[in-house]
């Protein structure tokens, strides 16, 4: 379990260097430090108080059996990340990309700058092989969609790495 728990340690590092060295037009357009965010949404998904609330309680025991922390949360941290990092007009920086129901990979959401195109997966790490190993996403079978639906999870999640959702969703409404 030692090792599982590393291996989850090293993707969230990975994944804070990549966002770190994103393009200019990602960096310039954030209000908040992107890599302390990444920092504190990969926290939460270990965190077992947000993962009882967010998960399944059958996917709960499976994902943390496995220390496959991230798993379960790709929608909720997308649609949060696409909700507070936008523009000083309000407008989207980040759009909201998924695909469901594919082979072996079930329903994954993820990000993509609409600007620079690049893409941002908070929950890379959760397709696992039966040897541990990562395994491919295929990013170009998603599709863009929606990110303006109700959705309750993301008001917990935010407020509890200590983010003002609400606050934070009215006066990107009030730029618009």
């Amino acid at each position: 379990m030692q090792d599982k728990i590393q291996k989850y340690d090293i993707a969230t590092q990975k994944l804070i260097n990549y966002a770190s060295n994103m393009s200019a037009a990602v960096v310039q357009s954030t209000p908040y430090d992107i890599a302390e965010t990444v920092k504190r949404f990969r926290d939460a998904f270990r965190n077992p108080n947000i993962r009882r609330h967010i998960l399944n309680n059958d996917f709960e025991e499976l994902y943390s059996s496995h220390a496959l922390f991230s798993a379960g949360f790709c929608v909720v941290a997308s649609y949060v990340w696409a909700n507070i990092f936008v523009s000083s007009d309000g407008s989207k920086q980040w759009a909201f990309r998924q695909f469901r129901n594919l082979r072996n990979y079930g329903t994954h959401a993820w990000l993509e700058h609409v600007r620079s195109g690049e893409r941002l997966d908070l929950t890379f790490d959760q397709f696992v092989d039966e040897h541990g190993e990562y395994i491919d996403i295929p990013y170009n079978l998603g599709e863009t969609v929606r990110g303006d639906f109700e959705f309750p999870d993301a008001f917990y999640f935010a407020d509890s790495i200590g983010l003002e959702y609400g606050e934070i969703v009215r006066k990107n409404s009030l730029m618009r």
